[in-house]
């Protein structure tokens, strides 16, 4: 553009030269028209004159050409004109895009401060949960241990009581067998003491002993305390004793 504004104003200043002589010329040719000369002001006017013709006749020739030239670069300062303006315009725009943008830009940096604190928020409280969760699996696990250990202790009263059924079975056995041997032995006495007293009875006086005529004394086996042993389905004691001896076997029993 800056290019173009210097030529197209050194053209019309060729231009304006090239009509300042024209109307010069004009003028003389006038004066000369009306008589007024000297001899010496007709040599000078003469070569002037002829000095004017030749740059005129020289410069007719090129104004079409300059006033070509003008056109031509007015034509293109017009066209880039256009161009400047749609480019300006353009730019325009894209400005008004990017305000947009760093306006979107900063909503989304107040966004991301915004998630930012959030997430730290999220993940404090995630360390928390987890040491909550921590807490709360080491209390599971300890109940877990402590109820592990609670049936195994089951299963071991199972089997105790199971032995204690065992043993006063046995105890039971014996008194039966033993009140069985006195009846025995109370029937025997029995008949020995009728014996005797048929024998003899009736030669004894009646005081001399007054239990001669007494019957075998009786026994009655009782236990001095008292004593509860739990009433339990049958093979739950055997079931017991079955997990009792698989933990023994794999070692994992505690007690």
């Amino acid at each position: 553009m800056e290019e173009h504004a210097s030529v197209m104003a050194s053209l019309l200043e060729s231009l304006a030269r090239h009509y300042d002589l024209c109307s010069l010329a004009l003028k003389q040719a006038e004066s000369h028209d009306g008589g007024v000369s000297s001899e010496e002001g007709d040599l000078q006017t003469e070569e002037d004159k002829a000095d004017m013709l030749a740059v005129l006749q020289r410069d007719a020739g090129e104004v079409d050409d300059v006033v070509n030239e003008i056109k031509e670069r007015l034509d293109e300062m017009e066209t880039t004109s256009v161009l400047v303006e749609q480019t300006v315009a353009q730019i325009g725009d894209h400005y008004r895009t990017m305000l947009s943008l760093l306006g979107s830009m900063h909503d989304g940096q107040s966004l991301l401060v915004n998630c930012t604190l959030q997430s730290k928020e999220f993940v404090q409280k995630q360390k928390d949960n987890q040491e909550v969760i921590a807490e709360r699996l080491d209390e599971l696990q300890r109940l877990t241990d402590h109820y592990v250990l609670f049936g195994e202790a089951y299963d071991a009263l199972l089997v105790e009581v199971g032995r204690r059924i065992a043993v006063q079975r046995q105890k039971d056995t014996i008194i039966q067998e033993a009140l069985a041997k006195i009846d025995m032995l109370n029937e025997g006495d029995l008949l020995e003491r009728e014996q005797f007293r048929s024998e003899f009875g009736d030669y004894l006086p009646s005081d001399i002993w007054p239990g001669l005529s007494d019957p075998p004394g009786a026994y009655m086996i009782q236990p001095t305390d008292v004593w509860e042993i739990p009433e339990v389905k049958p093979g739950v004691i055997e079931n017991a004793m079955t997990r009792r001896a698989a933990a023994i076997s794999s070692g994992a029993r505690q007690f």
